[in-house]
């Protein structure tokens, strides 16, 4: 092999080997920030655990609340679509029944 030859194909696999190097350093920088991501995430949500599980349970006697079960003051089911009727003097839904 000429010189020239030689010198051409040892900046090629120069060149080669700092391409990958750079893969290597771009790929273990994506790991680390997938890592700290994880980490972040397990120590966020675990401190929403508690707000959570008091707005799961009830706080008075630890049994679970009833979903869509608030009542207004006259104890009409709101999630359900009841309202209370002065003139009937109950709960109805207004579009099933007309409060006159």
């Amino acid at each position: 092999m000429l010189p020239e030859e030689n010198q051409k194909e040892t900046q090629l696999e120069n060149n080669v080997i700092e391409k990958k190097s750079a893969n290597y350093s771009f790929l273990l920088t994506l790991v680390a920030l997938l890592i700290l991501t994880g980490i972040f995430g397990i120590y966020y949500f675990s401190s929403l655990l508690p707000q959570i599980q008091n707005e799961v349970y009830a706080e008075e006697n630890n049994t679970p609340k009833i979903i869509g079960g608030d009542k207004d003051e006259y104890g009409c089911l709101i999630a359900a679509g009841y309202s209370w009727c002065e003139t009937k003097n109950k709960c109805l839904r207004t579009w099933e029944e007309a409060c006159e």
